[in-house]
């Protein structure tokens, strides 16, 4: 399940905008965490 939701993410730029406002409104503490996911975005529009 969670594969298929993080899988879905890297389709849409839009949608990867989204997720990663939410993310950042609700785990500001966990800013590790969202640095590690924009790696793998700009990772994924290099490919």
């Amino acid at each position: 399940m969670l594969g298929n939701f993080v899988f879905s993410i890297f389709y849409s730029p839009l949608f990867n905008l989204q997720i990663e406002y939410i993310l950042l409104n609700k785990y500001k503490s966990n800013l590790f965490l969202i640095i590690k996911i924009r790696k793998r975005f700009l990772f994924m529009d290099l490919i």
